[in-house]
């Protein structure tokens, strides 16, 4: 088995980014989620809320984040040094501290999204521990849904597409690491392993939600992906597809063509 495919999602909930080759550390790989929407109640926001925010592409130029509206094409550059007001957050059930931007990203964000929004910044001063009942030594996690990582097999993705009238790619379930070989739903079985030169530990299933069930390009819903998994991919009234992951160590560098060994 190897890794085939790696994302992440800078800004949660807005679209992701391919890449050859990341970094990572504590809280997960370098800029994954470490930027997300808020709303009026600094409550955060993804497209369960407002499915427009799959309109959004986030890209890196010069290590400079941009995003672009794919409607009209416009642009705004997402300047670090901008986001420096402290504001607590919620995320799920943790309160955090974050850090709020200035005023033209309020608007920017509004306007497109016709909602009132802020975009606010993970602050490194925080700390947002993963769930305790599977954590190994506390560890942390930026914006994520709840762990710092998520691997599919494609395999795991061939199989569901085989029971689809419609086929459906793996960037609906938004993971951080595809990889290539081994049976369907092979990462059920995963517990310690490495990529490359990197340990790893599953920890728990991914439970998915109705973002699944939107095509990306068009927003328009379709139930089926859900509907058809429920049949044989649910345990504790929860659809489950994907793991979620926690680090061995403290950082490294995952790439397209690591091996995967299981221990």
């Amino acid at each position: 088995m190897h890794i085939s495919q790696i994302f992440i999602y800078p800004i949660k909930s807005l679209a992701g980014i391919k890449l050859e080759k990341s970094k990572f550390d504590y809280l997960g790989l370098e800029h994954d989620r470490r930027w997300m929407l808020i709303d009026e109640n600094n409550n955060f926001i993804t497209q369960r809320e407002l499915p427009e925010m799959a309109n959004f592409y986030p890209f890196f130029e010069n290590n400079i984040l941009f995003v672009r509206y794919k409607k009209t094409n416009e642009i705004i550059e997402i300047n670090e040094e901008d986001f420096i007001v402290s504001k607590k957050v919620t995320i799920w059930s943790a309160e955090l501290k974050a850090l709020s931007g200035t005023q033209k990203y309020r608007d920017w964000f509004s306007e497109r999204l016709n909602n009132k929004v802020d975009l606010v910044k993970f602050d490194l001063r925080s700390k947002r521990y993963v769930d305790g009942r599977y954590a190994l030594q506390k560890e942390l996690t930026a914006f994520t849904d709840g762990f710092p990582f998520l691997i599919i097999g494609q395999e795991s993705l061939n199989d569901l597409n085989k029971r689809l009238i419609n086929p459906i790619n793996i960037e609906r379930f938004r993971p951080n690491f595809v990889f290539e070989e081994g049976d369907a739903f092979v990462e059920d079985e995963f517990n310690f392993f490495s990529i490359g030169l990197n340990k790893f530990q599953a920890v728990k299933p991914c439970s998915r939600c109705v973002i699944i069930t939107r095509n990306t390009n068009s927003l328009i819903s379709n139930s089926e992906p859900l509907k058809v998994l429920a049949k044989y991919r649910m345990k504790n009234n929860k659809v489950y597809f994907g793991q979620n992951l926690i680090a061995g160590q403290p950082k490294g560098e995952i790439s397209v063509g690591d091996i995967i060994k299981l221990n």
